[in-house]
């Protein structure tokens, strides 16, 4: 127990669960502490708008929401190794577990612009959703990034990303079952983003 407890490397992997109760944001603190001075490998969510539609996922208004981990997290960017985004659409069965605050999301977005994340190596956004919400949202291109190397993407990518150049491995994905004017819009990002990519493997 105490050896576990005292390995700052069994603690650097943060996994916030949806809905978190004041418990598990008790662990997130744990983790955060126990972890030392050691890169952390994170994993937020965020919340689509209380109205579910097409329409509301990609709306220039649409309304997500985040958590308290977010918030607790976001002060550890400096930390941060990788980073993983994850849009969350259960509603929780449990009339107990709080919906999470759209105050709260929109103070965490703007705390993470332009964030500081020096040893940031990796970057997953695992929806098409995420994809749009970084790119709106929390303004990924302003994030300082000077280690970043792998860049993992749906459908949409950020308008703009610093350090481009420096991506060694970048996954992308697109449904081509779905291909509309949206798509050869963003093919044609993307291939402008290739170009820029100058250190791809």
């Amino acid at each position: 127990r105490t050896t576990v407890l005292s390995t700052a490397k069994m603690w650097s992997e943060i996994c916030a669960v949806a809905y978190p109760t004041s418990r598990q944001l008790g662990l997130v603190r744990a983790c955060i502490e126990r972890s030392k001075n050691a890169p952390l490998d994170v994993h937020l969510n965020i919340y689509p708008p209380e109205e579910e539609d097409d329409e509301s996922y990609f709306s220039d208004n649409a309304k997500f929401r985040s958590d308290e981990a977010s918030f607790i997290l976001q002060k550890h960017a400096h930390r941060w190794r990788t980073f993983n985004l994850h849009v969350i659409r259960y509603v929780p069965a449990s009339n107990h577990l709080e919906s999470p605050s759209m105050n709260l999301a929109s103070t965490v977005f703007e705390a993470m612009r332009e964030l500081s994340c020096p040893i940031l190596e990796d970057i997953t956004l695992s929806f098409e959703e995420v994809s749009t919400i970084v790119g709106k949202g929390m303004e990924l291109c302003s994030w300082n990034m000077p280690s970043l190397k792998s860049l993992s993407t749906v459908r949409s990518l950020p308008s703009s990303l610093a350090h481009v150049d420096r991506i060694v491995t970048f996954n992308y994905t697109i449904f081509g079952r779905y291909f509309d004017k949206e798509n050869v819009s963003t093919l044609g990002t993307l291939v402008e983003v290739l170009k820029r990519m100058s250190s791809l493997r």
